[in-house]
């Protein structure tokens, strides 16, 4: 099935469409908004990518979701859900532009996705990669209710993994 629009206040969460192309290309080439991710991704890559974006649906490993201002139905950014390596993992994803920081618009998008990955997904566990240096996604994790479970490496380095419960009263 389609994903649904999630109501996350003044921002709203709904699936891609053909017209957020640019405004996610921006998004995925912008070096500080990349920063702790890949970095910059080639337009290439980011419209592969965009083209997978645009048939997610509730029931693949990956439900991905533009971020728009309700008022100003203004692109403010990606967030998703991908399926963890784990059973019973989802891991939270989430990238705004970065003059849409520190404005609660990431707090808002990353609640509502938990409460929809509480109440729609079989998931048990709802999980959050960060670089060990990315204070403002550590603070994130945090306010989310989120603990710090472990540390993991892969080739670019170590990182940490938040994780918080998708079981209701927990």
């Amino acid at each position: 099935m389609a994903l649904p629009i999630l109501d996350a206040g003044e921002t709203f969460l709904r699936a891609y469409e053909r017209e957020d192309f640019e405004d996610f290309a921006a998004l995925m080439s912008d070096p500080q908004a990349t920063l702790h991710t890949d970095g910059p991704m080639p337009v290439a890559a980011v419209a592969r990518l965009f083209e997978q974006l645009l048939v997610c649906d509730d029931t693949g490993p990956i439900q991905a979701w533009a971020v728009v201002h309700r008022a100003r139905q203004e692109f403010l950014g990606h967030c998703g859900l991908r399926r963890g390596e784990r059973e019973g993992e989802v891991e939270l994803l989430l990238m705004l532009s970065p003059r849409h920081w520190r404005k609660g618009y990431g707090l808002a998008a990353a609640r509502r996705l938990i409460e929809y990955a509480t109440t729609a997904t079989p998931y048990t566990k709802v999980i959050g990669t960060v670089d060990p240096d990315h204070e403002a996604s550590i603070a994130l994790m945090t306010r989310l209710g989120m603990s710090l479970e472990r540390w993991e490496e892969d080739t670019k380095g170590k990182y940490l993994v938040y994780a918080g419960s998708l079981e209701r009263g927990k």
